[in-house]
């Protein structure tokens, strides 16, 4: 069972079409992602300047990723969006500290998850910031708790649909044990397969959790969800018996994430050519991580410590899970160096313009 809020945004677009009409569909994610382009201006030109904005949105317009997944059909560019909304949001919180903002955030955070379940446990790292942020206001438990557990709470409606109609409670999505069994075991090596797109489903089927499923126990309830949990239960096991196979693993993992170059790169312009493509995508990771690392006063900015923060959550949450070579589990790392590479950028040319402006006129 996938999340349901792509289902439901393909299901309107296709109602107010009147017709099956995937065209439409991608005309429509185009609409939401140039709105959010004002998202990604307000937010950088709010917290780092004009400058700092118009690099972001020129990233976020033209980088080759985030075109091509606002022209398929599935769940990254509204995903995108969804993030985007959630850090504007999270954005007039951490200036104004209001309540208000707070509950926004947090609601706008738990839709997002019904989108994808990525940032599950991202509402638990802002509630953290939050009593740091917060330290000597009395508001600073109710706010951590709210961005805690309102993004869960959003989620009760669709859990209490699938509880009625399939007996399973799944709180977003049913195979959740199964991805993380693929590349959380034994016998993975992520530098034999570092692609789960072309890794061989023998290599990380376990027979002994597939028979089980199939026995008499399963009877009545033989569903996706229940097979999920056997997996995870493996994955648990494993985590507690091999503790430095699964640290040596994470680490690998983590490092590719990125590493690795998504092939859709050089499939959004075949022309670019591998190498021009690889140059874009290392050189928007190190721009976004001279971005984030930054000067010593950005360190002190809680709104860079938040961005940080939010950027840290994504990515040990990515490392966790399988990497694919479209990039689609790793493209949420994508927007949070987009902001940090627009702050390095942003920075840069002020430091440029102020030069220039303080050279004496001949």
């Amino acid at each position: 069972m996938p999340p349901p809020l792509q289902a439901l945004f393909t299901a309107a677009v296709y109602a107010v079409r009147g017709a099956f009409d995937p065209a439409a569909l991608v005309w429509t994610q185009l609409g939401l992602s140039l709105l959010a382009g004002g998202l990604v201006y307000w937010l950088l030109a709010r917290w780092h300047g004009v400058a700092a904005a118009l690099c972001g949105l020129a990233i976020w317009m033209l980088y080759p990723e985030f075109i091509y997944w606002v022209a398929t059909p599935m769940t990254e560019a509204n995903y995108l969006v969804l993030l985007l909304l959630v850090l504007a949001l999270l954005a007039a919180w951490c200036d104004r500290r209001a309540t208000g903002w707070a509950l926004a955030a947090a609601a706008a955070l738990g839709i997002a998850n019904l989108q994808r379940p990525n940032g599950l446990g991202w509402g638990l790292a802002v509630a953290a910031f939050a009593l740091w942020r917060l330290r000597g206001d009395e508001r600073r438990w109710l706010q951590a708790t709210i961005f805690a557990a309102a993004p869960f709470l959003v989620l009760l409606p669709w859990l209490a649909r699938n509880v009625l109609v399939t007996g399973d409670p799944v709180l977003v999505s049913s195979n959740g044990g199964v991805l993380l069994y693929a590349v959380n075991h034994p016998g993975y090596d992520p530098l034999v397969w570092p692609d789960y797109g072309v890794y061989p489903a023998a290599e990380w089927h376990a027979q002994p959790i597939l028979d089980r499923f199939n026995s008499a126990e399963f009877d009545g309830r033989r569903t996706y969800y229940q097979l999920s949990k056997l997996y995870a239960r493996e994955v648990r096991a494993y985590v507690l018996a091999e503790p430095l196979h699964f640290l040596r693993n994470y680490v690998i993992k983590l490092w590719q994430r990125f590493a690795l170059v998504p092939r859709v790169l050089a499939e959004v312009d075949p022309w670019l050519g591998e190498r021009t493509a690889a140059l874009l995508y290392h050189g928007l990771t190190l721009l976004g991580l001279a971005g984030l690392i930054g000067r010593r006063r950005e360190w002190r900015n809680p709104r860079h410590v938040l961005l940080a923060i939010s950027f840290g959550w994504f990515a040990a949450f990515a490392a966790l899970m399988h990497w694919l070579g479209s990039g689609r589990m790793t493209i949420t790392l994508r927007l949070f160096l987009m902001l940090f590479a627009a702050v390095f950028l942003g920075a840069c040319l002020n430091g440029l313009t102020q030069k220039l402006a303080s050279r004496p006129s001949r």
